[in-house]
């Protein structure tokens, strides 16, 4: 995740700062590194490029460790002060194709793969936005094989 932002800041605009909170050192969970690297890169773009002049944009991780009979669950969120999106548009823009953006600025597709990736490793994605306050995306990914494990074995 810190490679994440790393690049995250290398494509952002002086004018938006990359924030970070990572509670979480080495988690292994059910999607390839690089993968899990571009899905946190397409959310990191979709943030910035929400932002018109100034503002943040926040990722935080951490490991999930409240319920006692499941996995461990990554959590990663990026969230952004930018200029969020409708209630209208808020159910739509995890389908194919549908963007809030102009045409020259993606095909509908990042939030519709990322959903999928997500799902596929039996995670989830969440997205709270309200106009011009901002927008929080949170995805959820059981983390079974993380070294937090090793802690309960007998």
């Amino acid at each position: 995740i810190q490679k994440c932002v790393s690049n995250g800041v290398a494509f952002c605009p002086e004018r938006i700062r990359i924030t970070s909170t990572l509670d979480v050192d080495d988690v292994i969970v059910d999607i390839d590194g690089q993968v899990v690297t571009n899905i946190i890169l397409n959310l990191v773009k979709n943030s910035v490029e929400a932002i018109a002049d100034e503002g943040e944009v926040t990722i935080f991780s951490r490991l999930d460790k409240s319920e006692p009979q499941a996995p461990p669950v990554l959590i990663v969120e990026v969230s952004d002060d930018g200029e969020g999106i409708s209630a209208n548009n808020l159910s739509k823009v995890t389908e194919p194709f549908f963007s809030t953006k102009t045409k020259d600025k993606g095909l509908g597709l990042g939030l519709s793969t990322v959903r999928g990736i997500i799902e596929e490793a039996g995670g989830s994605l969440s997205i709270d936005s309200e106009p011009g306050r901002g927008t929080k995306i949170s995805i959820a990914i059981p983390a079974p094989l993380s070294p937090v494990l090793a802690d309960n074995d007998p």
